[in-house]
């Protein structure tokens, strides 16, 4: 059984040297597949050796071509039994080792997060007013999962289907409704988003928005509302008390770390 690691990246790896840590020791248990925005980006000789040849243009939220090729890429080596899609922002919170030994268990199932309040009124009157697919089969996902091998292939054969999503905002979103046999597919966050902290967050700009006393702010508020909903929470600063609840969360990796992260200190905590 492989892994195949699949970046989809701007560039680098926010945290390459974790990531080469993790992997130490593993050889043939995984392979590494990567698609940056631009390989021209990419600085580091270590992932250079990754990236696969065919690239495709890519956007904020539309992604949809680039995950395919890089799944169609992964698919050549039959010994790929699982496919991660992670971005530069990912960083590993538990060994490869559990990880490893946790998908051996579950070798005929797929790992995805649903958004917990699912696709909305607003998704449906406003982003998919105009999208040709079977309202009823959608399903609001987390933009990083894990398939495993009959579900990349069914993926992958999707494609003529998947045209209809590439005018959707944020179709990376909902780009795996198309699996219609969900039989094997597991609500489970494989990666840890932390979209609370930005809920809570946005929710306390909007009651500042409504208090009367900053109605002179109210423009600016909106601004700030508007840009940090649209992301998950992003770690620069950590501490104990926040690895230790991603380590023990049921996730194996986290998002977004900031390159400028202190998520080195914690290490050996992490790959213990």
């Amino acid at each position: 059984m492989k892994i195949a690691f699949l970046f989809l990246t701007l560039g680098d790896l926010n945290h390459e040297y974790l990531w080469r840590e993790y992997f130490k020791g593993n050889d043939g248990k995984f392979n590494i597949y990567c698609h940056p925005k631009d390989k021209y980006n990419v600085k580091s000789d270590w992932l250079k050796n990754y990236i696969i040849d065919k690239n495709v243009n890519t956007s904020w939220g539309n992604t949809i071509y680039a995950i395919l090729e890089l799944i169609n890429e992964a698919l050549k080596d039959k010994k790929n039994d699982f496919f991660l899609l992670l971005s530069e922002s990912c960083v590993p919170i538990k060994s490869f080792n559990k990880f490893y030994k946790f998908l051996k268990k579950n070798i005929d199932k797929s790992f995805i997060k649903k958004y917990k309040h699912g696709v909305s009124k607003y998704d449906i009157e406003v982003r998919l007013k105009y999208f040709e697919f079977d309202k009823d089969l959608l399903i609001k996902h987390y933009a990083n999962w894990i398939l495993n091998r009959n579900h990349s292939k069914k993926l992958l054969n999707k494609k003529n289907i998947l045209k209809n999503f590439t005018d959707i905002k944020n179709a990376d979103e909902y780009l795996l409704s198309v699996l219609d046999n969900r039989k094997n597919i597991i609500n489970y966050e494989i990666i840890n988003v932390d979209w609370d902290y930005t809920e809570n967050f946005s929710n306390m700009i909007n009651d500042l928005r409504l208090n009367k006393r900053y109605e002179k702010y109210n423009y600016i508020l909106k601004k700030i509302y508007q840009e940090i909903a649209q992301h998950p929470r992003t770690y620069v600063k950590i501490n104990k008390l926040i690895i230790n609840e991603l380590i023990n969360s049921e996730s194996f990796f986290a998002r977004k770390f900031d390159k400028n992260s202190n998520i080195l200190e914690f290490k050996d905590q992490i790959l213990a």
